[in-house]
């Protein structure tokens, strides 16, 4: 009789499981970006370096902000983010008082971007800045004379202006 009861259980098991067929693979409802961050002027790993990543969606709606630390090897990751069409984020680095922009990202049905973010050592001394070109144009507008000026920067140190 015991042996009767187990020959169901198993004949009911495989009848289930044969009629509901294969169990289709869950889209993916989270996902991941992470990277590395490095310096631009020796690809060395870059640590401590603040990563703001802002997300919002197409339309302009649900939009975040979250912000992490590079860790010794440079490495960041940012976990658990919205998956769904439509939705990009953002990627900055600040280091040394700049903002350094990375791009935008959107996540894929597979939902795992590998990304690099380049920064660069800092400067904020004036004379390491020349104005190389300063051309004024003069044009009629609606409201009589309008002044436009076109100048052309250059940086002479081999560091970002900030």
């Amino acid at each position: 009789m015991r042996r009767t009861r187990m020959r169901r259980a198993l004949a009911v098991l495989l009848m289930t499981g044969t009629l509901m067929g294969p169990v289709p693979a869950r889209a993916q409802e989270t996902g991941v970006i992470r990277g590395v961050v490095v310096k631009g002027t020796s690809d060395e790993p870059a640590r401590g370096v603040e990563v703001v990543l802002t997300s919002a969606r197409a339309d302009g709606d649900d939009e975040f902000v979250r912000r992490t630390r590079s860790d010794d090897e440079g490495r960041y990751v940012f976990r658990r983010l919205p998956v769904e069409g439509g939705r990009f984020f953002g990627l900055d680095a600040i280091y040394e008082g700049g903002m350094f922009a990375g791009g935008a990202v959107e996540l894929t049905s597979d939902g795992e971007v590998e990304t690099t973010l380049r920064v660069w050592p800092t400067i904020d001394d004036p004379a390491a800045i020349i104005v190389r070109r300063d051309n004024v144009f003069l044009s009629t507008g609606k409201g009589g004379l309008d002044v436009i000026e076109s100048a052309t920067v250059v940086n002479t140190s081999r560091e970002a202006y900030i």
